[in-house]
This record gives C-alpha cells, structure tokens and sequence, in this order.
C-alpha cells in the first residue's frame, strides 16, 4: 500500500517538472541571446578597425556598426579616442541591461552577481584617480555603467573630491551595503587615507574577495555550465593571484606580506603561491608562473605575462562557453565575448593614440 502510495500520480510534481525544463525557462532568452551574438563584430571588422590611420576612421567604420546610434548620440560633444570610449561603455551597458530583461528569474541573482565585476572595476578606477588627481571629466568615459552601480552613482562619484567621499557615498549603494557587510569600513577607510605607495591595496583586496565570493555563492546550479562559469571566476582568481605574487615580489615583499595580498578563493593551493613567491628571483618566478598556466617560455617582463595571461584566459572562457546553450553559461557567455569585442575595440584605439605599430596591437587582441 505504502508503495503504491508512493509511486502516485502527484500534480504538483508534474507542474514543478515543467516548470523546470530547460527549453521552456531558457528558451525565450537563448534566442534573443543567439540574435544579440550575431550583430557582434566579426574577426574581420575588428581587423579592419586596426588598419584605420586614425581615431577619426576607426569611428567612421564603427558608426556602420551597432555602435551607430552611440555614437550619433555622443559625437556633438567628444571626439576621437573619448568618443570611442564612451560609445563602447554606453553600447555595453545597454547590452548588459537587456541581458537582465530576458534572463529567467531563477538566473538572474547569479547574472547580477557575475555583473558586479564591472562595480569593482568602475570603483577601483575612480579611486585610483582620486588618488593621481584627475578629474571626473578627464576619467568619466573608462568606467562602465553595467554593475549595480548607475550612470547617475557613478558620475555622483566621479564629482566627489576625494577617495574618502567615494567611500562614504559608497556605503549607501547597494554593492557598498554588501561589501561592508563583510569587510571593515574603518580599515577600508584607513586604506584610502594612507600615504604609503600600498596603501590602496588592503581595499581593492577587499574589493576583489567580496566579488569572488558573492559570484561564486550566488552560481548555486549544479549542471555543467554552472560549473563551467564558476570555474571561470576561479581561474581569474588564480591569474590574478599570481600577477599579485609577481609584482609584490618585484616590490621587495616577504613571502608572509605576499600571501596577506591574496585573495582566499581559486583553484590553485596556497603552496604554488609560496613556492612562487619563495623563488630566488623575478625572472624565475615568471618562468614558473609561466609554465603553470601552459606558457611559452621567453625573456620577457612581468606586462608580457599580464597580457599573454589575459589573452589565454579570455580565449580558453570563450571557447568553452561558446557551447553552452540552455543555461546561465549561454547568457553569460554573450557578455563575456561582448566584453571582450569592447576591450579588442579599446585596445585599438588607445593603441593608435600611443604609437604603436598595428603588429604590437595585434599582438593583445583576444578573439573566440
């Protein structure tokens, strides 16, 4: 009797089922995500943006693009590299937002979390430039309006005078609720106050450890493509770990001062991060770091690791997302290669405005 009892048909149990069921939730979004892929710039695109004389024609091709409408909007008042900026962070944000529309309600606290990648990024950028004392207006257009954070929060805190202002003003946002939730407002504030060459360190730390946590916790799935993003954030964990390691070497730190720079999260143990930092010298521990993360070897400095890191990074992400369908995977893939088509753009650009030859800007451009 208790078996059959058991095996009865059960309602609810159906409708939860169907409720469920891949196709149905992610449907809706995994075709609007597959239109907003194909209007991405292809390979070809972006190489012709690289064999533009200057600013004036890469905008000129990117006005036949998406970013049409960006840049119409903003042209009346920036020009050239600003201009460009400006319209990628405008066109990206836009882009992110429509992704949070049409995600499903069960995946959106994980998309949003994943998205706060871009509030630590637009804070410590802010932060930094309190610190080298530029203005707002001279820094507005290398923040990104994706996060948490809105358009009108981040121009508030552009036009703050200092980096205790921003974190005043911070603790009343959403993000800044959380992070000092868990980390201490005093030390945060203790950080920007300091005038040692670290002193910001303590706080972007807080920063990235907050991010790591509240992405990972919030990706709860348990099918590959939860897997497949977690990894992701965890292996960003580790490069920068290890970029923290190097450069806290080439400043003279101890192994004790090092590891307190890192971050508790990621795949790789606490004793690969010992041994680097115990290695006789720099260009020993980039041969290491080097060959961990698959690395060729060559005599190169510490920003060659950080741009071919980033590069094999970004590629392995794509690849491997770039399959996913059905899933949060498939919609964070989306934003992942529309970052990255905005950083290509970015760094053609700011390339061009350095001198630097189409070859060395090649060289960084990231693609699927």
């Amino acid at each position: 009797m208790a078996q059959k009892k058991a095996n009865a048909y059960n309602p609810l149990s159906l409708f939860a089922s169907v409720l469920t069921f891949k196709p149905l939730v992610y449907g809706y979004a995994n075709a609007r995500t597959r239109a907003m892929k194909g209007a991405l710039l292809k390979k070809q695109q972006l190489l012709d943006l690289l064999g533009a004389k200057t600013q004036s024609g890469i905008i000129e091709m990117l006005s036949h693009t998406p970013y049409k409408d960006n840049i119409l909007a903003l042209s009346l008042r920036f020009k050239n590299e600003e201009l460009i900026e400006l319209s990628l962070g405008q066109n990206f944000a836009t882009n992110a937002q429509k992704l949070l529309h049409i995600a499903p309600v069960q995946s959106r606290p994980a998309l949003l979390a994943f998205m706060e990648r871009y509030d630590v990024l637009n804070i410590k950028t802010i932060l930094l430039s309190k610190r080298i004392g530029k203005k707002g207006e001279e820094m507005a257009h290398f923040t990104i309006g994706a996060g948490s954070l809105t358009f009108t929060d981040l121009k508030t805190m552009w036009e703050l005078p200092d980096a205790l202002s921003v974190l005043n003003y911070l603790r009343f946002c959403e993000i800044g609720q959380k992070l000092f939730a868990t980390q201490s407002f005093s030390k945060a504030k203790a950080s920007v106050s300091s005038t040692s060459n670290d002193s910001y360190e303590l706080l972007f730390h807080m920063l990235d450890s907050y991010y790591y946590s509240a992405a990972t916790a919030a990706i709860t799935g348990s099918d590959r493509d939860s897997a497949l993003l977690r990894s992701i954030i965890l292996s960003e964990a580790d490069a920068k770990n290890t970029l923290t390691t190097l450069r806290c070497k080439g400043a003279g730190m101890t192994t004790s001062q090092i590891l307190s720079h890192l971050v508790t999260f990621g795949n790789l143990q606490k004793g690969f991060f010992e041994s680097l930092a115990s290695e006789k010298d720099l260009p020993s521990a980039i041969s290491t770091a080097r060959t961990k993360f698959g690395l060729a070897q060559k005599s190169a400095p510490l920003s060659s690791l950080e741009t071919e890191l980033e590069s094999k990074l970004a590629s392995t992400s794509l690849h491997a997302l770039s399959f996913s369908m059905m899933s949060i995977g498939a919609i964070a893939g989306y934003l992942f290669l529309k970052e990255e088509e905005m950083n290509n753009i970015r760094k053609i650009s700011r390339g061009k405005a350095l001198g630097l030859s189409n070859d060395q800007i090649s060289q960084m451009l990231v693609f699927a």
